[in-house]
C-alpha cells in the first residue's frame, strides 16, 4: 500500500467514528408514515453519546493509540484484516461507547455506532470528499441500500444532508436520517505547529473543542500543484491554470474577438 491510499483509510476511519444516527421504522406492504419528529429526551441523550465518542477519540489521538482500529487486532488477525482490504473488502466493527462503564440509554430511539476500514488504490483524499459530499446523489452511488439521499444546507464546509436507508431482511427496515457534518482546511503548518503537536501530523484530522474537525492540506499533494520545479507547472505539455489564449496568442489571431477599443481585457 502506498502512503497515500492509507491516509485514505485513516480519514474514513475517523469519520465512521462519529457516525451515530437515531432513526425510525418502516415495514414493506404497510403506507408510510409520517416523518417522527424527535424528542428532547432522545436529542439529548444523542448528543451525551457523540460528545462522550469525541472526547474519547480525541483523547486516543492524543495518546497515540492506534488510528486504525484493525491494528489493535492480534498479529494473524490484522495480516487477515489488511490482505481482505487489499482485496476490495471493506472491514466493519461495531462499537458502542460508554458511561463510567454502562451504556447510554437512548429513550425512544437508537443509536448505530460502527467503524469501518477501505483501502482505495490511486485516490486522493479531494476524490473521496468529491463523492462524500455530492449528498444528491448518494441514492445512486449507495444503491439499493440509499434509498434517498438529498443535501439540504451546504455552507463552505458545513453540509446538512438527508439519506433514506432500507434494508430487507425478514421484514423491510427504513431509517431515515439526518447528518449534520462541519470541517474546516487550513495550511500543514497549521497543524504541524499546533499545541500539543497531533500524533498523527496531518495524516489524520484533529477535532477542535467546539466539535469541528480540522484537515491539513498535504504538502506532497499540494507541491504537485503549484511547484514549478516538482509539480505539474514544471511539465512542458502543462497549460498553467492562470494562462489565457486571449493573452498567449500572436495579436493579429485575437484582434476580431476583442472589443472595439482592442485591449485585452
Amino acid at each position: 500500500m502506498t502512503d497515500l491510499p492509507v491516509t485514505l483509510m485513516r480519514f474514513l476511519a475517523l469519520l465512521a467514528a462519529s457516525c451515530a444516527i437515531p432513526c425510525s421504522f418502516g415495514v414493506a406492504g404497510r403506507p408510510e408514515p409520517p416523518p417522527l419528529g424527535l424528542k428532547p429526551a432522545t436529542v439529548e441523550a444523542f448528543n451525551q453519546y457523540v460528545h462522550l465518542t469525541d472526547s474519547r477519540s480525541e483523547a486516543d489521538l492524543r495518546q497515540g493509540a492506534d488510528l486504525l482500529w484493525i491494528d489493535s487486532l492480534d498479529a494473524q488477525a490484522r495480516n487477515d484484516a489488511y490482505a481482505a482490504l487489499k482485496r476490495g473488502e471493506v472491514k466493519i466493527k461495531k462499537l458502542e461507547t460508554l458511561e463510567n462503564g454502562s451504556p447510554i440509554h437512548c429513550p425512544n430511539g437508537l443509536v448505530h455506532h460502527w467503524i469501518a476500514v477501505v483501502f482505495i488504490p490511486r485516490a486522493k483524499l479531494s476524490d473521496v470528499l468529491a463523492v462524500l459530499q455530492d449528498y444528491d446523489h448518494h441514492s445512486d452511488y449507495y444503491a439499493p441500500d440509499v434509498e434517498r439521499s438529498k443535501l439540504e444546507q451546504h455552507d463552505a464546509n458545513h453540509f446538512r444532508a438527508f439519506l433514506r436507508f432500507r434494508r430487507h431482511k425478514v421484514v423491510t427496515v427504513v431509517l431515515d436520517t439526518e447528518h449534520d457534518v462541519r470541517y474546516f482546511v487550513v495550511e500543514t503548518h497549521g497543524l504541524l505547529n499546533a499545541q500539543p503537536r497531533p500524533v498523527f501530523a496531518v495524516w489524520a484530522p484533529v477535532v477542535s473543542p467546539a466539535g469541528v474537525a480540522v484537515f491539513a492540506r498535504d504538502a506532497e499533494s499540494s507541491a504537485q500543484v503549484w511547484s514549478a520545479s516538482h509539480g505539474y507547472p514544471g511539465d512542458f505539455d502543462y497549460r498553467d491554470f492562470y494562462r489565457d489564449a486571449g493573452f498567449d496568442l500572436d495579436y493579429e489571431q485575437v484582434r476580431e474577438l476583442l472589443p472595439a477599443s482592442g485591449e485585452r481585457d
